[in-house]
């Protein structure tokens, strides 16, 4: 099974990854991404990290739900399916450590 392949926009509108799923988790467990920023799963609809309900699910990660408190059902959300991402790698926590400094 081939394995999802995140990309992360910033709130400046850089592209960032492409990033696997438990490398997001790391980024958003530590809080490395801003509310305002948004991931989508290849090139597909983007979500703003915000939308708690719906990365959870997307991410199929309850864990979200649980470190924020809520525990409501996400099973209603279907998870989007993407195609391969043609973005270009990147050194993803360097920029994300450059976007903290500003």
């Amino acid at each position: 099974m081939i394995e999802k392949k995140w990309l992360i926009r910033t709130f400046d509108k850089k592209i960032l990854g492409p990033v696997t799923r438990d490398k997001l988790l790391c980024l958003l467990r530590d809080n490395k991404l801003s509310d305002s920023d948004e991931i989508c799963p290849g090139n597909h609809y983007w979500v703003y990290v915000k939308e708690k309900k719906i990365i959870s699910a997307l991410l199929d990660a309850p864990e979200i739900m649980e470190a924020i408190g809520v525990n409501d059902s996400v099973s209603d959300i279907e998870e989007m399916e993407a195609p391969n991402s043609t973005a270009p790698s990147g050194k993803i926590d360097n920029k994300l450590e450059e976007k903290k400094k500003t």
